[in-house]
């Protein structure tokens, strides 16, 4: 029965934005890979060396065996596997700078290939191969993740039967809306072990703060972003970027001629992440010298939404002034 009467919630009805139009809503994007890989149960998967160990739990925890592979400087694959049948492959799109690379690798390898999109929130699946995503690391919402399957995959009925998240916090967003970022850190670092890979479906607040997102600005102000920062520092930048292709990412990846350290922007009140500490740490690092370059050096500019043209302004004449460009 109905509850009628009592003290309020939240005021969050459904708003009319929708932009991932796929029936399959998870909690994150490891809840999203582990479904894929609990229906596909497949004997061995291909993935890049260059990723967080967020990436593995899923393999870990459903006990398949993965192998690493490199990447180049274009966050191409160096060799491409041979993937055989009862095999995937997992690639990320890097800073949604690879959308066409995608389209190749899907022509190559069809229902095979798991695109990871948590860099690339606004990428929609093909219908070939199978396409996930993470809310959280574009919006302000606690959890998230879109999932794209292949045709011919039927898989509506198991996830029916999944329970909705209600595992998660919000203390952080709260802090931040207040404007003590700092004190809600920690919360946010709570939430996101919370994010793990166990499958259940996006929750309810996550889904109506969802559909109260302006899609389409948030689109146009990382272009505008993005480009920005690419005329400013593009013969600074040893990375070959290309803007003949849509890219709305939540970061312009800087990889400077000269070492720069992320206390340069910390300090200033920049808070570039470092992306994938993980890697420097596993075993097999010396095999992977470019990945281990680009944890070390590349410098994630934020140019997400919540940021103008004066913010970008403000970045490139901290970098000016401590001579990195």
């Amino acid at each position: 029965m109905k509850e009628i009467g009592g003290y309020f919630g939240l005021e969050l009805e459904s708003g009319k934005e929708i932009f991932h139009d796929t029936p399959y809503h998870f909690k994150s994007g490891r809840s999203s890979l582990s479904f894929i890989l609990q229906h596909q149960q497949p004997k061995k998967v291909y993935v890049p060396f260059y990723t967080c160990d967020a990436l593995l739990e899923p393999f870990i925890e459903n006990n398949i065996s993965y192998s690493f592979y490199s990447i180049n400087e274009a966050f191409e694959i160096v060799d491409l596997p041979q993937v055989e049948k009862g095999e995937l492959i997992v690639y990320v799109n890097y800073y949604d700078l690879k959308r066409k690379y995608v389209e190749y690798l899907s022509d190559l390898f069809k229902d095979k290939l798991v695109v990871d999109c948590t860099q690339s929130y606004f990428v929609k699946g093909n219908n070939t191969s199978w396409f996930f995503n993470s809310a959280r690391k574009f919006f302000g919402v606690p959890d998230g993740s879109d999932l794209y399957i292949p045709d011919g995959k039927s898989l509506y009925e198991e996830y029916e039967q999944l329970s909705v998240n209600e595992s998660y916090l919000v203390d952080h967003l709260l802090l931040r809306f207040n404007g003590h970022t700092q004190k809600g850190y920690d919360f946010f670092k709570q939430n996101e072990v919370l994010n793990n890979s166990d499958i259940c479906k996006m929750s309810l607040l996550s889904t109506s703060l969802l559909s109260r997102v302006d899609f389409s600005n948030s689109i146009q102000v990382r272009e505008n972003n993005f480009r920005y920062l690419h005329m400013a520092l593009k013969n600074s930048n040893l990375l070959a970027l290309s803007l003949t292709e849509k890219t709305v990412s939540n970061f312009y990846p800087y990889l400077p001629s000269q070492y720069i350290g992320k206390e340069v922007f910390w300090n200033n009140k920049v808070f570039v992440p470092i992306l994938w500490e993980d890697c420097i740490k596993r075993n097999m690092a010396s095999d992977f010298n470019y990945e281990s370059t680009l944890c070390k050096k590349l410098i994630p500019i934020p140019i997400d939404h919540r940021y103008g043209l004066d913010d970008m302004q403000t970045i490139v004449k901290i970098m000016s002034t401590y001579g990195s460009i």
